[in-house]
């Protein structure tokens, strides 16, 4: 019983320097997940940000500040000769 409690002892005091070992030698792996996180991260917040911005300036500015194209471009920007729906399209002959 004396052994096994010495053993013990061995190895409870060797654990830390076994994690601590283990710690270091898996610091740049560690950075390289932090990095690889970091950037995904950042991507996925501008992705989502650039998405609201487009949503806001396609959807709602629009009602805040309409623009007459046939003004702006000339009559040709005002004419579209198809009519479309989900399900067909159509084409007016003017």
């Amino acid at each position: 019983m004396n052994l096994f409690s010495e053993i013990m002892a061995l190895v409870v005091d060797q654990a830390n320097l076994f994690f601590d070992t283990v710690a270091l030698r898996m610091k740049p792996l560690r950075d390289a997940l932090l990095l690889a996180g970091l950037f995904y991260g950042s991507k996925l917040a501008f992705k989502g940000c650039w998405g609201i911005y487009q949503g806001f300036k396609t959807f709602a500015l629009p009602y805040v500040w309409p623009r007459n194209f046939s003004k702006e471009y000339g009559q040709w920007a005002g004419i579209n000769p198809f009519f479309c729906s989900t399900f067909f399209c159509i084409r007016l002959y003017i």
